[in-house]
């Protein structure tokens, strides 16, 4: 067991714990024998898994939760007016952000791995997760999904080695303290907190700077962003590619009869794997080789580690298949970035080129569909149809006046194929109409568009 925390902290309380991250941090306090509680308005997976535990869950945010406790640790989506958080500082008890304790946690490992980059993140943790399971490493893995080949968000073992995504969001992951970075890639994003992309590219160069001492940054360099900076990253640097000479690169690639990826990964001349994923898109190949060039920074056995690939089918929500309705494949995807749905698009449509792409969209924050919004307006050329749905806002109040109406009206003028929905069960009648074994439907977004396939 680790030391975690100071001596005098043995009761701890986690706001917005249903998180999951949160819920995977109250996880590793539980497995380090600290008593845990935590309360969020929220109920899904991770808060059953948390109460089958035996954690003290409350459904609201009332001031007498935080009484008794010694710690009170919150996430990002926790304001300032927060009840509890406000009872706290009025009672003197340490507070503690997500981010602050992510560091101290990953301070404890002789290894740690953190995964950063604007899309990619949880899919190249799980896949770096899935290998180092199958290895007698022990690790601690903290995803920002269920993972079904883990079983779980989060795998506590007891070695020294560490795996978390680290989320350039406030800058959180300068709090980290990491031996091995992954940057994937550097995108336009978070807009609301970061001023534009020399902002995000510069903090992206400040965690590749705040590696420890002897650290080694793992880049992309096949993407223009990461490229732009290189020259700004004083940690040692292990390069990595699908399209060019790097240290470590993928090579041979084919696809399967069903559009499935094939490949060599090649370090420095050699073959060191033969993959063969189980999950579409050459992104992923990308992703792939990203993970492995992270795991031999731990380790030089990879024995075993391609087959975990190849039983890998990826996290919670990241194209995943939700069965048949009406003859039709449906598909789950977290997908709420311009570049994340050209990526799955051109993935389904790979694999289905002859089949009908119905989407359903659910835009996530005001701030995004407003600074992206013609770079989402290109983003549906791979899908047939789509039908927009109301903008899910999160954390956000729309003080800007954007709409999904005014997306889809624009999507609709250039291509034709386009349609506002508003509310999620107005969608319903229409898949009912339009839905057949000719297509696939694919649910997209980042906020509780997922619901709808409860809806069918």
């Amino acid at each position: 067991m680790k030391q975690l925390l100071d001596d005098h902290i043995k009761i701890v309380h986690l706001i917005g714990i249903g998180g999951i991250s949160m819920s995977a941090l109250a996880k590793i306090l539980h497995k380090n024998n600290y008593q845990v509680s935590g309360s969020d308005f929220q109920d899904g997976h991770e808060l059953r898994e948390l109460k089958k535990l035996g954690l003290e869950i409350f459904p609201s945010h009332e001031t007498n939760q935080v009484h008794g406790r010694d710690l009170i640790i919150y996430s990002s989506a926790i304001k300032d007016d927060n009840p509890e958080l406000i009872e706290a500082h009025r009672l003197g008890i340490q507070t503690m952000t997500r981010g602050h304790f992510l560091g101290l946690l990953t301070s404890q490992y002789h290894d740690s791995i953190a995964v950063s980059g604007t899309h990619g993140k949880t899919t190249t943790t799980s896949m770096i997760s899935v290998m180092l399971k199958h290895t007698s490493i022990d690790p601690v893995l903290l995803v920002g999904a269920h993972v079904p080949e883990l079983g779980s968000n989060a795998v506590i073992g007891d070695g020294d080695v560490i795996v978390n995504e680290a989320c350039e969001y406030f800058s959180s992951f300068l709090d980290f303290d990491y031996s091995i970075g992954v940057i994937l890639n550097i995108d336009e994003d978070h807009l609301d907190y970061f001023k534009d992309l020399d902002h995000i590219k510069d903090t992206f160069v400040d965690f590749a700077n705040s590696a420890r001492l002897g650290g080694t940054m793992v880049v992309n360099i096949d993407d223009p962003n990461i490229v732009s900076v290189l020259d700004r990253i004083d940690t040692k640097i292990v390069t990595y590619s699908t399209q060019n000479d790097a240290d470590y690169r993928a090579g041979n690639i084919t696809y399967d009869q069903t559009g499935l990826p094939e490949f060599d990964i090649i370090h420095r001349g050699e073959t060191i794997m033969h993959v063969h994923l189980s999950i579409p898109g050459v992104y992923n190949v990308s992703n792939t080789v990203a993970a492995v060039a992270a795991i031999c920074q731990v380790t030089n056995d990879l024995s075993g580690m391609a087959e975990a690939l190849s039983g890998f089918h990826g996290a919670s929500r990241r194209m995943e298949s939700k069965g048949l309705f009406q003859g039709a494949k449906l598909i789950e995807d977290y997908a709420h970035h311009p570049n994340e749905i050209v990526s799955t698009l051109g993935a389904v449509r790979e694999m289905h080129p002859d089949r009908r792409i119905v989407v359903a969209f659910q835009p996530h924050t005001y701030t995004r569909t407003l600074k992206l919004f013609d770079r989402f307006v290109s983003a549906f050329k791979d899908c047939d149809h789509v039908y927009l749905t109301d903008i899910y806002a999160a954390r956000e109040k729309n003080i800007f006046g954007i709409s999904s109406k005014d997306l889809a009206e624009e999507i609709d003028r250039q291509t034709g194929n386009a349609e506002y929905v508003g509310d999620m069960s107005n969608l319903v009648p229409m898949l009912h109409e339009s839905l057949n074994e000719n297509c696939i439907f694919i649910a997209m977004g980042a906020g509780d568009i997922y619901k709808i396939f409860d809806m069918l």
